[in-house]
Parts: structure tokens; C-alpha cells; sequence
């Protein structure tokens, strides 16, 4: 489970576990920002985001091709959970474009509570600059997603 207040144990996206987090680590920033969106809910901000490196989740690539191109810039912005939850992987500057369901509720409202996490959260692109300014580096997130699927699984281990 990844929300929180649950009877379940939270156990962070098992994609953490890939070693293609530990190549993709120390790549050198080849840019400064880079847009890794959610195809279903993009439409507010697409218009800004083509002017930079843009790759939606929807796009035709491979999990290494995605985690090759979050890797490279410096700040990431994104309103993907996969992408902030990746982007945080590898260490990045994570901005996350806000966005609400059908019930207004913030998307990433509990989602990253339970992690080391770091970010910024910007409602306005036109504020994007100042959210970029505020957003940190992402550091152990690695370390505690993998962790915690390793408790998971040795707990499955233990009961079966």
C-alpha cells in the first residue's frame, strides 16, 4: 500500500528494486528542467511544458528509456506519481504540478507522506520559477523504498 492510515503495511512501489536506479544515479544534468507528465492530466499545463524536455507516461518507451531521460536534468517537474516517486529515486529536484480528482482532492495528498521525500508543490505554473527556487535534492529515498520492500517480503517469507 502506498497511502497512509491503512491497516496494511506500506510498502513503497516495488519498481525501486530496479538496478537501473543504481546506473541512472550519478548522471551528470545535461539540463536544467525537464516535464514528466500524466497523459490524463496534462491539459492545463501542456502549452508551457513543450517548451522544455517533455516525455508523458503514455509515450512509447521503455522503463530505462523513462528512467534514463527523468535522470537527466537537474529539476523535474512532473504531476506523475511514478514520476515524482522515480524522480525522488534518483536523487532528484522534484516539482509536482498539482492537480485535483473528480472529488477536488489533491492527487499526492497522502501519497508521499510516508517517505524521506522532498518537494515542491506548485498550482500555478505561472509561480513555477519560485517552486523551482524552493525544491531540494532527494536523498535516501533509494535506500528507504528498497528497504522497505526487503521488511515486505521477508514478512511474506515468514508466513507462508
Amino acid at each position: 500500500m502506498r497511502d497512509k492510515n491503512t491497516k496494511y503495511d506500506f510498502v513503497p512501489c516495488a519498481s525501486c528494486m530496479s538496478r537501473l536506479f543504481d546506473t541512472y544515479m550519478n548522471t551528470k544534468p545535461s539540463q536544467n528542467l525537464s516535464f514528466y507528465l500524466h497523459s490524463d492530466y496534462s491539459t492545463h499545463c501542456f502549452e508551457y511544458a513543450k517548451r522544455f524536455p517533455l516525455l508523458f507516461n503514455k509515450d512509447n518507451k521503455t522503463f530505462e528509456e523513462i528512467i534514463q531521460f527523468i535522470a537527466d536534468p537537474e529539476i523535474l517537474v512532473t504531476n506523475s506519481y511514478h514520476g515524482a516517486y522515480w524522480g525522488a529515486l534518483l536523487q532528484k529536484r522534484v516539482v509536482l504540478v498539482s492537480w485535483s480528482d473528480k472529488n477536488g482532492n489533491c492527487w499526492f495528498s497522502d501519497k508521499f507522506k510516508q517517505f524521506p521525500f522532498k518537494h515542491t508543490v506548485c498550482a500555478n505554473l505561472d509561480e513555477l520559477p519560485m517552486c523551482v527556487e524552493n525544491t531540494e535534492p532527494n536523498y535516501g529515498v533509494l535506500e528507504f523504498s528498497r528497504q522497505k520492500n526487503i521488511e515486505f517480503k521477508n514478512k511474506v517469507m515468514n508466513n507462508i
